[in-house]
């Protein structure tokens, strides 16, 4: 699988500093939109807009083998780790 010109099958784990690409998940846990985000970023300069490395958190945890928001309740940590929506995030300029 290709993102953003990466091959995601290069994301060796743990993450080691000749990796081909590496992940960050965030999340914004605080009224009144609750959301989440996750990005696979190559480990180098990247060509593309912050928004075309931007994935689902559940796509991360698929390639990472990674249950990042274990704590959350199962019925919020669905809805946020599903969601996509880079609009949500005030990342201008990145």
């Amino acid at each position: 699988m290709r993102l953003a010109g990466l091959d995601l099958r290069q994301i060796p784990f743990p993450a080691t500093s000749n990796a081909e690409s590496g992940y960050k998940v965030f999340l914004d846990y605080l009224e009144p939109k609750l959301k989440a985000i996750g990005f696979i970023l190559p480990n180098k300069k990247g060509i593309y807009p912050l928004s075309q490395y931007s994935v689902t958190v559940n796509e991360v945890e698929r390639i990472t083998n990674i249950d990042f928001f274990y704590i959350l309740n199962d019925d919020v940590e669905d809805m946020l780790e599903l969601e996509l929506d880079f609009s949500l995030w005030s990342l201008n300029g990145f």
